[in-house]
């Protein structure tokens, strides 16, 4: 498992960032810290492997202060951008810093859990990778950055999110009106989101045998997004 430490000193965010993580598997929460302070010391404890970071805890550059400091760290953790900042050039900065992810406030709690587990399948593809990869294996460690970032017309990232999210909490394949009723979301809606994320190898879609009439399926989460790999030599 990897260990999140969640750095946000509003609590409402707070316990939404602390619950997505805890909703991960593959995920332990190290802590919630509120002030630069105790980010600090509980960052030198608990050693994280992944931060989640406000960078308005004081004002719009503190996140980076903060950063610097981790970034110091025995052991530098790995970073998500949490903020109200949407300026560019605070995004770019973010980016030259070695950010993993950047979430922008407002977000959903899918949003979320979609970034968690891409920072997990992207940690247990290098695991399970061989000490010298060739580009294939390369490009399954950052397949999350290889999906398309431009949705087709009429598709919205949020609803991707909430889709992505009920197959990930599913204990077995759904059927596109279970998938519709977790998500929130018409039947017809989810069948549009779900031929997508086929078609971008995200979910996989198997027949229904044994049902007469017009073909039925089942949908699953593609195993890149949650087999775990297996232990490296």
């Amino acid at each position: 498992m990897f260990s999140v430490l969640v750095i946000e000193d509003n609590d409402v965010i707070a316990r939404l960032l602390a619950r997505c993580v805890s909703e991960n598997r593959w995920l332990d929460l190290a802590g919630v810290a509120t002030t630069e302070q105790a980010a600090v010391s509980m960052a030198r404890r608990a050693r994280p492997d992944l931060v989640l970071l406000d960078f308005g805890l004081s004002a719009p550059m503190a996140g980076f202060e903060l950063w610097h400091i981790l970034q110091g760290l025995d052991e530098e953790p790995d970073v998500i951008a949490v903020t109200a900042a949407g300026d560019m050039s605070i995004v770019e900065k973010a980016r030259k810093r070695g950010a993993f992810d950047y979430v922008v406030k407002p977000f959903t709690r899918a949003t979320i859990q979609t970034k968690l587990a891409d920072y997990t399948n992207f940690r247990r593809s290098v695991m399970a990778a061989p000490r010298r990869a060739d580009q294939s294996v390369i490009n399954g460690c950052f397949g999350w950055r290889h999906r398309s970032s431009s949705l087709p017309a009429g598709l919205l990232p949020e609803t991707r999110d909430s889709i992505i999210a009920a197959l990930r909490a599913a204990e077995r394949p759904m059927r596109a009106l279970e998938i519709a009723e977790r998500a929130g979301v018409e039947r017809g809606t989810a069948n549009r989101y779900l031929t997508y994320l086929c078609d971008q190898r995200i979910a996989d879609r198997v027949p229904e045998h044994g049902r007469p009439g017009h073909p039925a399926y089942l949908y699953t989460l593609s195993p890149i997004w949650e087999t775990p790999p297996e232990d490296p030599a």
